[in-house]
């Protein structure tokens, strides 16, 4: 979902006289409705062909077989007011074949506001639906979880007694989500160990960024911008002039899997990067919804190259940067083409009940001029990532569960090639047969743990920043011939 910074994208100002007045509006409607539903059978049975803007008529079809279902149908369990006009709510935005127009719980509206606030009371683990139970992607670095031990790959059986089987990743994250200082029971499987664990909520930040150095004598730096939240501008602010101190060449900027969020934080993070013309405007049937954002030609992080990682899951805001960057000529696109959501969401939010409703209420637009909805965004150069095979993620659990390269890390800070050699021999004598590249990310897993954190990225195993890297020190030195014979020229990209 893209959003303007005003809850998501609608007018917060406009939301909330709308809210404010809605006392008065309630009333009025109700005596409309009560005359509606009280004048006589007949007053529309004269007009027989069915008009789609006559709401009135409309209005009193719903109710009259709303009426008719609850006198008449045979199972009362079903047959409920709140079970039967969710169903028709939600028949009702489906009929608008728009994913991103839908309706929210009060714990769907709760659970966006935790993803663009910025944090939320748990135990920090990244998780995903494994079968009959929930497989723990990474604990956050710093979380109760990762403190307790936690392992990439451990499975989650039980939380506080009751089984994961049937719960999907948001059905888990709820349970074990909640007030910072209560503790949640987990029961997992390690390996072919089951383990019973005790964590105490904590607040957990979600970080926007994560910086890492790629090549310290050139300069190279790499930062992932996971999405886009209320903070995501001053984080990645932040982490930009911090690599600007430390002397920073060239820049990898990975928008791979980064499904969107706030629609002026995306503006706010383009503009960091671009120093001329638009970002992104959009255009909608409201006059509120027709808006422009020009770059503020700040210069601060606009003279050294950039390389902007995509993917299919780069979507919403993270396109809106990628196609202000392409479009600028800022930077090189490398990857694959992005996911194509090109339309901006309003959320009404106070409905009666807390209910919330997201409604698309606009288009947006690069630079150039063009809607990438359902189109998205082809990189200026191609790089496929193959997929894992089932057979290394298997591979990897395994090492993981028998722990052995925590066990080699015990009493080294460091590892060498001749060690990676003699684990390769180790993990044969089991019959586990990993590649040795996923073998060396798993040390430098292992190792990181030990400092309390996480890994950023992993170039032994990631072919597409390998190529990016590669492309980084290509445009590097053409930018450093360039200043040799033009001190004060600008990097530029060439396609």
């Amino acid at each position: 979902m893209v959003g303007n910074g005003q809850r998501a994208t609608g007018n917060r100002e406009e939301i909330r006289i709308r809210m404010t007045g809605r006392w008065w509006r309630a009333v009025v409607c109700t005596v409309l409705l009560a005359a509606l539903l009280a004048a006589p059978s007949g007053a529309w049975a004269e007009k027989r062909d069915l008009d789609d803007n006559n709401l009135a008529a409309y209005l009193q079809l719903f109710n009259q077989v709303l009426e008719k279902l609850q006198s008449g149908y045979y199972d009362t369990e079903k047959i409920k007011p709140g079970i039967l006009i969710r169903a028709a709510l939600e028949g009702m935005l489906e009929s608008l074949d728009d994913p991103y127009t839908r309706l929210q719980t009060p714990e769907d509206y709760k659970d966006m506001q935790v993803k663009t606030q910025g944090k939320f009371g748990g135990v920090g683990m990244v998780i995903e639906k494994e079968d009959t139970a929930i497989r723990v992607v990474y604990p956050i670095a710093g979380t109760p979880a990762f403190n307790a031990g936690i392992q990439p790959g451990d499975l989650i059986i039980q939380i506080d007694g009751a089984p994961t089987d049937t719960l999907d990743v948001a059905g888990a994250a709820d349970q074990l989500r909640g007030t910072p200082g209560t503790d949640v029971a987990i029961v997992m499987i390690h390996g072919k160990k089951r383990q019973d664990v005790t964590l105490k909520r904590a607040s957990i930040p979600i970080e926007s960024t994560n910086v890492d150095t790629i090549d310290t004598a050139e300069g190279i730096y790499y930062i992932r911008l996971k999405d886009f939240s209320e903070h995501s501008a001053r984080d990645m602010e932040g982490a930009l002039s911090d690599i600007t101190k430390k002397g920073v060449s060239a820049l990898i900027l990975d928008l791979r899997n980064n499904p969107g969020g706030l629609l002026d934080a995306a503006s706010e993070i383009s503009d960091l990067f671009v120093d001329t013309g638009l970002i992104v405007y959009t255009k909608g049937r409201l006059p509120n919804q027709n808006r422009v954002f020009p770059s503020s030609k700040r210069k601060e992080f606009t003279d050294f190259p950039l390389v902007v990682l995509t993917n299919g899951n780069t979507a919403s805001g993270a396109e809106i940067v990628a196609g202000a960057i392409r479009d600028s000529g800022r930077g090189i696109l490398v990857g694959t083409k992005t996911f194509g959501k090109g339309v901006v969401q309003s959320v009404y939010d106070h409905l009666i009940l807390d209910y919330a409703v997201n409604v698309t209420t606009a288009q947006y637009f690069t630079p150039s001029g063009v809607c990438i909805h359902k189109k998205g965004i082809a990189p200026d150069i191609e790089v496929e990532q193959p997929p894992m095979s089932k057979e290394i993620q298997d591979a990897l659990y395994k090492v993981r569960g028998e722990d052995v390269v925590l066990e080699f890390s015990k009493t080294r800070d460091g590892f060498t090639d001749d060690d990676v050699k003699d684990l390769m021999t180790t993990l044969k004598t089991k019959k586990i047969d990993l590649p040795e590249p996923y073998l060396r990310y798993l040390l430098k897993e292992q190792f990181m743990r030990k400092k309390g954190k996480n890994v950023v990225f992993d170039l032994d195993t990631d072919i597409q920043l390998q190529r990016a890297v590669q492309i980084a020190r290509i445009t590097l030195r053409m930018f450093r011939g360039s200043q040799t014979q033009n001190p004060s020229s600008v990097p530029t990209v060439l396609r």
